[in-house]
């Protein structure tokens, strides 16, 4: 005879088995996940290896329909949507990226990089500085986990950063204090990577800044020999005592 204790046992079994199958069908729909994920990623590299950045794009967003949470796969849009300039959303899957692998030199200097291409694309002025101040921002970020000094490209995008303020600025203090900070972060990328791939145009923009420079000291010797002159001429021209 079955106890109380025994007439409840069948149930019991019927629920492990019960959960056990539920078990095993979750782990078949995982692997057919995975499945699906890893198939669209090869077809996400095909179509780049024959650069169809639309049909790569597309792969890469059905793997993230698979799993959200792939990285390589948001890291790979952001490339795409920078290289079609669609740098918006290029920032809105970096901060993806970091939100699940938390926060990188590489990927804040990339973020700066985007804010700092929008700040040249708007005709807006309140737009133009609300993207440099990102654009700062992330380039502080970067520079705090990089090291700014052994990452030139990061170099590179600050000089342009402050090269971009001191355009907006009026002449004065505060434009040659921009000036002279975009020629010092140019300077220092021709010292960290003398082979650096945008030498030819660090050069120019260096001449540029350089000639500015000049230009302003020129200007402002200038201005103090015409005061120094005017007040000989006023002098002579009282009457002695």
């Amino acid at each position: 005879m079955f106890s109380k204790g025994g007439e409840g046992a069948p149930p019991q079994s019927e629920g492990v088995l019960e959960g056990a199958n539920v078990g095993q069908q979750q782990s078949d729909s995982d692997k057919l996940a995975r499945a699906n994920e890893i198939a669209w990623l090869q077809v996400a590299t095909l179509a780049e290896q024959s650069n169809d950045l639309a049909k790569a794009a597309d792969a890469y967003n059905h793997v993230l329909l698979t799993n959200s949470r792939n990285v390589h796969a948001l890291l790979q849009l952001a490339s795409i949507s920078r290289m079609q300039e669609r740098f918006e959303d290029a920032v809105d899957y970096l901060n993806r990226i970091m939100v699940i692998d938390g926060p990188t030199g590489e990927v804040y200097g990339a973020i700066g990089h985007c804010y700092l291409t929008l700040s040249q694309r708007t005709q807006d002025l309140d737009m133009t500085l609300d993207c440099l101040r990102k654009c700062y921002d992330a380039y502080h970020e970067a520079s705090l986990h990089l090291g700014a000094l052994n990452d030139p490209n990061l170099w590179y995008g600050i000089g342009l950063l402050y090269e971009r303020y001191a355009n907006l600025m009026l002449p004065g203090v505060g434009q040659s204090e921009c000036f002279s900070a975009a020629e010092e972060s140019l300077r220092s990328v021709l010292q960290a990577a003398p082979e650096f791939e945008k030498r030819s145009e660090i050069l120019y923009r260096y001449a540029t800044l350089e000639l500015r420079l000049r230009a302003r000291d020129s200007a402002s010797h200038s201005l103090r020999e015409r005061m120094l002159r005017e007040r000989m001429q006023a002098r002579s021209a009282c009457p002695p005592d």
